[in-house]
């Protein structure tokens, strides 16, 4: 599926490094895959890049293959859950089938919370941040050396590269799940906290991609060949139609790099309409909260919770996603998106729902050497045109929200680790 992103990008050209791979049907003994990421644990089952990476986890450890798990526990259970539920979360099996067991083995407690919502002042986050290396890759260095995994997955932004493939004696497996964090092309924050060289990423052996848009950015822009894997932890059927026709304009994780300043100007437009920001891992933008009409509500894990009572979900980031899960999660449920075409969104939204231009945010240091976001002018009308229709004609929002449910429904069907698995096995 092409992206409409692609037009900001005049030398994006068509790619496709599959070659067919699930038609190949290559037959193998089962890869041992070792999975590292800190935040697995401590950021809680709600957070969209968590919640991909744990599904990711379930879904290759249900098609046969070993895998053990790596990760910080959090000093107080961000949601009372630990790994024995991420079957329960995250898993795409559908016939009952019981998890094959998935080795988890925690750090002692680690302060990556506090290193994640930047508390303490510069040398207090530089001090957390090399404890955090030196504990996290040991414990990785040491399973690698006993157990001589396959691979060892990461996520991009989950530590420095030339550490990681140190830690991983080459055998690294990335999942990119932003432009933010990449040394190259036009939508990179090359001023932002870059700790890796685009010849270190070239050095990578396998690279995973969530979206089309994804693959061919890496590849365009600094050669590299990929594998489309999107995410595959979106539940299991039947999935409950929670949308209402009156019920709020909602927006997840309200930051400013989400596209907090696009949904503060749209609330503005319509003040007899009802907004929600539902506040996750990076708070709510100030602006949001002085307006009568947007309440600010806690995340819940339980998603068919976490968006009842919505009636249109608004997506507007602006910094370069891969893709975002939650779009579909509310297409399952009934709920109509608009999205902007900022990175990998425009194909999450399947051709249904609304897809409006933005201008990607910025970053630029200060004299302190802290990073500094720098957003365009917000341009709301599109945004407006989009959102009236369904707010005001009953008609008009049951038949994108039907359009929607038979969409995500169809192509829930076709996902499948597949395409990872074959890819990890060349």
């Amino acid at each position: 599926m092409a992206s409409p992103q692609a037009s900001q990008y005049n030398n994006v050209t068509e790619y496709d490094n599959s070659r067919s791979i699930e038609a190949r049907a290559i037959k193998s003994r089962p890869l041992r895959l070792l999975f590292a990421n800190p935040g697995l644990h401590a950021f809680g089952n709600n957070e969209g890049g968590i919640k991909s990476f744990r599904g990711l986890i379930v879904a290759m450890a249900a098609a046969g293959h070993e895998c053990k798990v790596i990760s910080i526990p959090a000093p107080v259970p961000v949601d009372g859950s630990d790994h024995s539920q991420w079957g329960r979360l995250c898993s795409t099996i559908q016939d009952g089938s019981a998890m094959p067991p998935i080795s988890v083995d925690f750090t002692d407690d680690l302060p990556i919370v506090e290193l994640r919502q930047g508390r303490g002042g510069v040398f207090e986050q530089i001090r957390r941040l090399l404890l955090i290396r030196k504990r996290f890759g040991a414990l990785v260095r040491q399973r690698v050396q006993d157990w001589n995994p396959d691979w060892v997955v990461w996520e991009n932004g989950a530590g420095n590269l030339r550490f990681a493939l140190t830690l991983a004696r080459g055998k690294l497996a990335l999942s990119i799940a932003s432009t933010l964090l990449l040394p190259f092309g036009p939508a990179s924050s090359k001023e932002w906290f870059l700790s890796s060289s685009t010849s270190v990423y070239r050095r990578i052996p396998k690279i995973i991609c969530a979206s089309v848009f994804m693959q061919k950015y890496v590849h365009n822009y600094a050669g590299l060949s990929s594998v489309y894997q999107p995410p595959v932890s979106y539940g299991a059927p039947p999935f409950r139609r929670v949308g209402r026709f009156d019920g709020a304009v909602t927006m997840v994780n309200p930051c400013v790099a989400k596209g907090a300043k696009i949904f503060e100007a749209l609330a503005k437009s319509f003040p007899d309409t009802r907004f929600r920001a539902i506040k996750t891992y990076m708070g709510v933008y100030s602006g949001l909260r002085s307006l009568p009409n947007v309440e600010i509500s806690p995340s819940r894990e339980d998603l068919d919770e976490a968006l009842s009572d919505t009636s249109v979900l608004v997506v507007p980031s602006i910094c370069g996603e891969s893709g975002a899960m939650i779009v579909l999660d509310a297409m399952l449920r009934g709920v109509p998106v608009i999205v902007s075409n900022d990175g990998g969104l425009p194909e999450y939204r399947l051709g249904v729902n609304d897809c409006i231009e933005v201008t990607p945010l910025r970053f630029v240091r200060t004299w302190t050497g802290a990073p500094r976001a720098i957003q365009a002018p917000v341009r709301v009308d599109p945004w407006c045109t989009a959102l009236q229709p369904l707010i005001s004609d009953a008609s008009i929002w049951e038949a994108r929200a039907s359009k929607s449910v038979e969409a995500a429904q169809s192509y829930l069907k076709k996902l499948s680790v597949s395409p990872l698995s074959d890819y990890l096995r060349t």
